[in-house]
Order: C-alpha cells, then sequence, then structure tokens
C-alpha cells in the first residue's frame, strides 16, 4: 500500500544518492541485487528531467549503464550520468529558482564547482595529484585562469548542485508530511 509505495521512494532515493556519491550499500550475497538496483536508481533519479522536458527517456534508456555482470561500475555510472546531466543542462533555462539558490549559496558554491570542473579537467585525480601547483595551491591567477577556460563545466557543476538540493529539498519536504 502507501507505506510500501513510500518506503520503495525513500529505499531508491537514498540509493541512489549513495550510489551517486560512489557509495555500494550491499556486500556479500546481495551484490547481484545491488548490481541492477544501482543501475536502475541511476536511470530512476534521471526520470525528474525527463518529466521536466530536459531530457528523453531514450537518452536515458539507450546508454550502457554497466559493463560487468559481477560487480557494479559507478565509472561507468558517473560517465553516463554526467553526460545526460550535460544535455539536460545544455537545455535547461535558468529560473528564479535557479538563481535564487545561485544567490543564497554564493559563500561556497562558487568554489566547489571550479575544484569540480578543475577535478574534473585532471580526470578525476585527487587535488594533490594535480600537475598545476598553482591551481593547487588556489594562486588567484590560476584560479582566474581555470575559471575562464573550465567556465562550460564550472557552470555544469553549478547546475548538478542546483538539482542536487532541489531533489533533496523535495525528499525533505516529502518526509515531512
Amino acid at each position: 500500500g502507501a507505506l510500501r509505495q513510500q518506503d520503495d521512494f525513500q529505499s531508491t532515493f537514498l540509493h541512489g544518492l549513495l550510489c551517486h556519491f560512489g557509495v555500494q550499500t550491499h556486500v556479500g550475497r546481495d551484490q547481484a541485487l545491488d548490481l541492477v538496483h544501482a543501475i536502475e536508481a541511476e536511470r530512476d533519479n534521471l526520470d525528474f528531467l525527463i518529466d521536466e522536458g530536459l531530457l528523453t527517456a531514450r537518452e536515458v534508456t539507450s546508454l550502457t549503464w554497466n559493463k560487468s555482470e559481477s560487480r557494479v561500475d559507478y565509472g561507468c555510472l558517473y560517465e553516463n550520468r554526467l553526460k545526460l546531466l550535460q544535455k539536460a543542462y545544455d537545455r535547461f533555462i535558468p529560473n528564479e529558482d535557479y538563481r535564487i539558490f545561485v544567490a543564497e549559496n554564493a559563500d561556497w558554491l562558487e568554489d566547489y564547482a571550479l575544484f569540480m570542473a578543475v577535478k574534473r579537467h585532471f580526470g578525476m585525480s585527487s587535488w594533490l595529484d594535480w600537475p598545476d601547483e598553482d591551481i593547487r595551491l588556489r594562486r588567484p591567477e590560476a584560479v582566474q585562469y581555470y575559471r575562464q577556460k573550465l567556465d562550460g563545466d564550472v557552470r555544469l557543476f553549478t547546475y548538478i548542485q542546483f538539482l542536487f538540493f532541489k531533489q533533496w529539498n523535495d525528499l525533505r519536504a516529502y518526509a515531512h508530511e
């Protein structure tokens, strides 16, 4: 009934959230089930972008979401999700909610988005391994250089944070009902 649907929603959302951050929630004999749930959760968590007209169902289902039959390939999930989030961002027209989110989170959001853009630029390696010492040390000229060079990715990661907080706030509101 309704309680089961609520539990399914919360489990799927939480599992998808954990998968998004690379946390495996099951080990051992449940691993095959975890594989199915992780892949389905990744696809299901993009449904709201389909509902908003920013992605098509075909775009989401046409990707190969896992390259292994025995384990979750989080790298594959991450790359596919990022490709689709990029498509959604390219179609997104910033609205008032987005502008408010950016303004209310200005104290950390710009630095976070730049960090993620630079991290992606250097192959998702740890910032300690970035070959450019100037950006590792956050020297102003390097920060400015990468902010300009990676502007598209900075905006993408800003958008991804907007989506995350939107989903998080929706879940919190739903839980309080």
